[in-house]
């Protein structure tokens, strides 16, 4: 299986269970994802996630970004949920695959931190972002028995959930831990 337009596209994260595999990237311009059809990013690059079956058709195209750069860096499942994680510029619109209402967050910064929580239908149930006035973002992600653990880093001070923390340096590494709906456990 192949995806892809004229510019730059790529995957960036993987995930599998017994349902197929969930890919997470991102792609810019006009692109196209097999029989799900083609996408436009909204900006110079917008992160993804598709749902792949067991014989690599996309189940299903769940598009996020704004007018930036924007990147979907891994992907998680747990149960009936997916966890797509990455960092993105100015405003983060999620339109879910079932075609509700998007869900739409504000950066803090340059770029910022988010976890996006998806069905295994593609319909967003939740978005968290974080993150303060310089670069941070997020690089991995892990499903818990109790929600899930997000690894990545920030620069300078950055907000996360009701916690505020200063770097040390000019970057440094973060873990984040959020329950099953996305509030901040440690």
């Amino acid at each position: 299986m192949s995806f892809g337009g004229a510019t730059s596209d790529s995957p960036r994260g993987l995930a599998a269970d017994d349902r197929g595999l969930v890919l997470a990237g991102l792609f810019t311009g006009e692109a196209v994802f097999g029989k799900a059809g083609e996408r436009t990013a909204k900006g110079k690059s917008d992160a993804l996630v598709m749902a792949l079956d067991h014989d690599g058709a996309p189940a299903w195209i769940v598009p996020m970004g704004g007018i930036e750069e924007d990147v979907a860096n891994a992907v998680a499942v747990r149960a009936d949920r997916v966890l797509a994680v990455g960092n993105f510029a100015g405003r983060l619109t999620v339109q879910g695959a079932d075609g509700a209402a998007p869900l739409v967050s504000q950066g803090a910064g340059s770029d910022d931190l988010f976890a996006v929580c998806l069905d295994r239908a593609g319909a967003a149930q939740w978005a968290f972002t974080a993150g303060g006035r310089d670069s941070d973002g997020a690089n991995s992600v892990a499903a818990a028995s109790d929600g899930w653990i997000i690894g990545g880093s920030f620069s300078g001070r950055a907000q996360f959930g009701t916690t505020e923390l200063q770097s040390r340096g000019a970057t440094d590494a973060l873990l984040v831990k959020l329950s099953p709906e996305g509030d901040v456990r440690w």
